[in-house]
């Protein structure tokens, strides 16, 4: 099983602590022949020149790797979830060679700074992307907000690909705080995400696991 090579993408437009505390994150992750297949990129957006858009698509232009996974710069990730990602993918390919999967997203927790509160929540993070796929379909550079949202529905409704759902994963850690600029997350799932369930469970796909 030839697990794929993946970089950490992230885009710092923060002056406090909580981009540290992401790059730590992903130092810490747990991957097969980490040094050869992991690398991370930190995108400097600090006085906010860069659409979220264009960062992304910046950072998927010089990605090393074969899939970027997008990290926030105040979120954190699980140690397991490159992993976990990557063997839904994989095992998703076994059994359905012919689909194409061009994105694999999960499930997040949210968290505050306070710690005073804590939810699992099916709402999934901007995920982990083929990039090939982002190189000629690359994210809208005009919006100011829910970015990966317009592309999840683009890839889903007008490029006819599959987003694989990572359904039993949890390893992706939302900050939740007031200066969110998708506002407040503690609440139900989105509607999108709902679209992509709907289309896995279609296909038999739901979690890579067929049956």
């Amino acid at each position: 099983m030839e697990y794929p090579k993946i970089t950490l993408g992230m885009v710092n437009s923060r002056n406090n602590h909580y981009p540290q505390e992401a790059i730590e994150s992903m130092r810490r992750t747990l991957y097969p022949l980490w040094e050869e297949k992991i690398n991370i990129n930190i995108l400097q957006n600090l006085n906010k020149e860069l659409t979220i858009g264009k960062a992304f698509n910046r950072l998927a232009q010089d990605a090393k790797g074969e899939w970027i996974m997008y990290i926030g710069d105040d979120d954190k990730i699980a140690r397991t979830m490159l992993f976990n990602y990557a063997v839904y993918l994989l095992t998703n390919a076994e059994s359905n060679p012919d689909k194409e999967v061009v994105c694999v997203t999960g499930n997040i927790i949210l968290f505050d700074d306070k710690k005073e509160k804590r939810q699992h929540l099916q709402s999934s993070p901007t995920g982990m992307w083929n990039v090939e796929y982002l190189k000629n379909n690359p994210f809208d550079e005009t919006l100011e907000r829910y970015v990966d949202t317009e592309m999840f529905a683009r890839t889903l409704n007008e490029n006819k690909k599959t987003i694989l759902y990572a359904a039993t994963d949890y390893g992706y850690y939302y900050r939740q705080h007031a200066n969110n600029v998708s506002g407040n997350k503690f609440t139900s799932k989105t509607k999108i995400l709902k679209e992509i369930i709907q289309r896995n469970e279609e296909q038999q796909i739901l979690g890579g696991i067929v049956g």
